[in-house]
């Protein structure tokens, strides 16, 4: 689950910089101890699908652990049920500059003690530092950003978070950082050529991703979750 946790922001973030994401996750009893990233305007869906042997609901807990606060948490599905799916969209309310932090439940027996919950922390609406549909190309790069030396990568990093400024990310800063960081225009998927895979399924494979080390890892990254 901590796998796929990762692999659902990684997917998200490579279709989009600046725009809304939804991350979707299946809600089981090994959600694992990582914490999600998100932005003011995502979307989180949880999902579930039992054979009737465990129901779930999905509560969000004001102590930010399992301990419940009668009246004070959100039930955003309190009922039990053996399948269910759920949106929650984070909206201002929920974010802070530094994260603030969200903690979601399963509240049916003792589901939550037992791994079945998962931390949120929300961000203020994020952006590239290199504008709308651009990406950092050279990540190690050092800028100095209102006097202090960073990685393009970590700066990019604070854009993503809502920690710089929108009228600053994406507009005044880009046309700074365009040369330094080495901003590129994110590739559209060029016509496929289809090949087969052992099992005679057929995928498609761009043209493109023999250069792409990017897109080699992504495609690595998701074979590993499909096969194991």
């Amino acid at each position: 689950m901590i796998l796929s946790i990762f692999l659902a922001v990684l997917l998200a973030a490579l279709v989009t910089h600046s725009d809304a994401k939804k991350v979707a996750l299946t809600w089981d009893l090994e959600m694992g101890d990582d914490i999600l990233d998100v932005n003011v305007d995502d979307v989180l869906e949880l999902s579930w699908s039992g054979t009737g042997l465990y129901d779930h609901n999905v509560i969000i807990h004001k102590s930010l652990t399992c301990e419940t606060t009668p009246g004070e948490d959100n039930p955003i599905s309190p009922n039990e049920s053996s399948v269910g799916n759920v949106a929650f969209t984070f909206t201002d309310e929920d974010a802070s500059v530094g994260g603030k932090e969200m903690f979601f439940s399963c509240d049916y027996g003792n589901h939550c003690e037992m791994g079945m919950f998962l931390m949120v922390k929300v961000y203020p609406k994020g952006c590239s530092i290199c504008g709308e549909g651009q990406v950092v190309g050279n990540a190690g790069a050092i800028y100095d950003f209102n006097g202090s030396e960073m990685t393009c990568e970590a700066l990019e990093k604070s854009g993503q978070r809502g920690q710089i400024p929108l009228d600053q990310c994406g507009t005044s800063l880009s046309s700074l950082v365009t040369d330094i960081c080495g901003c590129e225009t994110v590739p559209t998927l060029p016509p496929s050529s289809t090949d087969q895979t052992s099992d005679g399924v057929a995928f498609g494979i761009p043209s493109f991703a023999t250069h792409s080390p990017l897109f080699v890892f992504h495609s690595l990254a998701i074979i590993f979750v499909i096969k194991y």
